[in-house]
């Protein structure tokens, strides 16, 4: 018996997994159960308190059981709708009531369980049709009194055990929904905001349009909200005027970018283009003009203009070290996160890693602070190890990666022949080499500051170089002689003391000591 009971459960977890993972909204629609307007107690609320303390067999009222029970089969019904991509149904039943309003004769359990067994076999889930089989339609059949004018009847266990089963993971699948994520893009420009509350977790979930307008559904313990939704297969949404929709993910008055989507726009591991679903407009464009006029940096640019066409607030960035983290995923405060990509070869000497930080914003100066952070903590962390990491911003408006590549033409041949074959190959070489080296970080420096630093030591190692007499380049440097250069300070003192020493005596003697005499 503990066998089975396990056996049922693994089938009804695996029903709920697999419509979860492939029925997108319609899993949402499935799991609030998407009805007209009611003014009752919720069936299988009114059907767990039922069966809820009964150990062996359980008599209830005929009525609430096939209520509670056409609950339970329409549910899985639509769970099974799921598992292939097909449209929530609130309503499957309804070719099987006979009659017209308001003599309708409503299908009883045997009926509405052979549907769905039916439905089972031609999704291929046999395992479900069993399950069914076995634990309502025998239990129902086995059932006293059933077709009496009796109001009561006796269940057996079997059926309370099922039934029980089901709604507790039922309620667990709502639960989830408690904590996380509550905004999901759709497709036409439409919003999903996942509604819930503390006792069930999820209990309905409202649509927003572009134009601003929104239809939503809420399900109580006593009685349902529907609005703008006409239960049907597929639902119908009235999205009210369709002239005012726009090509933007809206939430009410408000643009979802400036609200913020959950997650993130690439799965981890992965990086691809922006691609902004736009028809009408050309949308992006006027996003690129927003991401110039609210900031001058480039960099910032980018992560304005990823959000604007995401909605996800982060800023995604690539990373490579000669720094293997043991960890497949590390984060850093609770705002940076670092993913190790899998290695492409067993010999591969560098680590890459999908970088994520999580914004509260869109904010430029949020931004601004979080690329700093994202400095800092890499080149603390090669500081560290005394390990080399570079890394970028996975997007930006100036195509850095295209505009970058030199292609050289036949016309080019000289210039890198003398460069490369007619360098010089005495001390000098040396020296330009180091001066270039320094130019070179200069060019990959991140940092404003640390960039000037690395050109201005170019410069300077070249021209000490010069100087004392270490290269020439064969430029034709003389050096002056002892003489000549205490001539020209005391002439360049003199020009100071006229200039400031009545103005300002200390400026005189600073400015008299830098210019004149160290130079």
């Amino acid at each position: 018996m503990e066998e089975a009971n396990r056996q049922q459960d693994t089938i009804l977890e695996k029903l709920f997994e697999d419509a979860e993972r492939q029925g997108g909204i319609e899993y949402i629609y499935t799991l609030v159960r998407v009805t007209g307007l009611e003014c009752k107690r919720d069936p299988l609320i009114e059907l767990s308190s039922l069966i809820a303390n009964s150990e062996k067999e359980c008599v209830i009222e005929k009525e609430k059981l096939v209520e509670g029970v056409r609950e339970c089969l329409l549910l899985i019904w639509n769970l099974l709708n799921c598992t292939v991509y097909k449209a929530f149904n609130p309503f499957p039943f309804k070719h099987l009531y006979k009659g017209s309003f308001p003599d309708i004769i409503k299908p009883d359990v045997i009926q509405m369980a052979s549907e769905v067994i039916k439905l089972a076999s031609e999704n291929k889930r046999t395992d479900v049709g069993g399950m069914l089989e076995k634990n309502i339609l025998l239990s129902i059949q086995g059932a006293e009194p059933l077709d009496t004018d009796d109001e009561r009847i006796s269940i057996p266990n079997k059926l309370v055990a099922f039934l029980r089963k089901l709604i507790e993971i039922y309620n667990a699948a709502r639960l989830k929904y408690k904590e996380g994520s509550n905004l999901y893009k759709l497709a036409k420009f439409e919003v999903l905001e996942i509604l819930t509350n503390e006792d069930t977790g999820l209990c309905g979930f409202r649509q927003y349009f572009s134009n601003g307008s929104s239809a939503e559904f809420i399900r109580n313990e006593d009685s349902t909200k529907p609005l703008n939704i006409r239960p049907d297969s597929p639902l119908t949404l009235f999205v009210g005027d369709l002239d005012a929709l726009t090509e933007e993910w809206r939430v009410g008055e408000k643009k979802l970018y400036e609200i913020g989507a959950p997650g993130r726009y690439n799965k981890l591991g992965e990086w691809k283009p922006l691609v902004y679903p736009q028809r009408k407009s050309n949308m992006t464009d006027r996003y690129q003009k927003k991401a110039v006029s609210l900031s001058k940096d480039e960099e910032i640019q980018g992560a304005l203009f990823y959000i604007m066409c995401t909605g996800h607030q982060v800023v995604e960035f690539v990373v490579k070290a000669d720094i293997e983290l043991p960890w497949e995923d590390t984060v850093f405060g609770n705002v940076i996160r670092l993913w190790k990509c899998p290695k492409l070869h067993v010999t591969q000497n560098c680590q890459i890693y999908d970088g994520t930080y999580y914004l509260n914003s869109f904010d430029p100066e949020e931004i601004r602070a979080a690329l700093s952070v994202i400095n800092i903590a890499l080149n603390r962390m090669a500081f560290t190890y005394s390990g080399e990491v570079t890394w970028r911003p996975k997007y930006s408006l100036v195509h850095k990666g295209v505009n970058s590549l030199a292609k050289l033409e036949d016309k080019d041949e000289a210039l890198l022949r003398t460069v490369m074959e007619r360098f010089p190959n005495n001390e000098d070489a040396e020296i330009l080499d180091a001066s270039i080296d320094w130019y070179n970080r200069g060019v990959a420096a991140r940092d404003v500051f640390a960039r000037f630093l690395c050109y201005y030591r170019a410069v300077e190692s070249l021209a000490l170089a010069i100087a004392q007499k270490k290269a020439s380049f064969d430029l034709g440097y003389e050096e002056e002689s002892k003489e000549e250069a205490e001539q020209r300070s005391i002439q360049c003192i003199d020009q100071k003391h006229q200039e400031l020493y009545e103005q300002d005596k200390i400026r005189f003697v600073r400015s008299a000591y830098v210019e004149c005499i160290e130079g």
